[in-house]
């Protein structure tokens, strides 16, 4: 009987008892030390991570840029903050590393939109 879990472990845990792990997909939410490990042990499929540095680097900016009187409310564009796929695939790529090893998003350079 699975009911809502309240971590990823216990959605692991009870796709074990039932021999379902690894037969059906579980992507998780995070890039926690205990998240990464289930990834990299092959529990997890898959992780959304967000990219927490870009947000905080671009939400200086558009302040900066709004200060500046620079028009920024077009509701037509869209500014990404980062959202990103983790995968066993791409973990240990430095361009994933970056989202969340601190050392590396410390070295990091973010691209600002183009403004008209």
């Amino acid at each position: 009987n699975l009911r809502y879990p309240r971590d990823y472990r216990d959605s692991v845990e009870a796709l074990r008892s039932l021999n379902l792990n690894r037969k059906i997909v579980l992507v998780g939410f995070d890039s926690s030390e205990p998240l990464l490990s289930a990834l990299k042990a092959g529990d997890v499929d898959g992780l959304i991570v967000q990219d927490p540095y870009r947000m905080g680097y671009l939400g200086v900016w558009v302040l900066v840029q709004h200060l500046e009187g620079k028009e920024l409310a077009d509701p037509a564009k869209y500014l990404s903050t980062g959202e990103y796929l983790v995968t066993r695939e791409n973990l240990d790529a430095v361009e994933t590393q970056q989202l969340f090893v601190p050392d590396l998003q410390a070295k990091r350079t973010i691209a600002t939109p183009k403004l008209k």
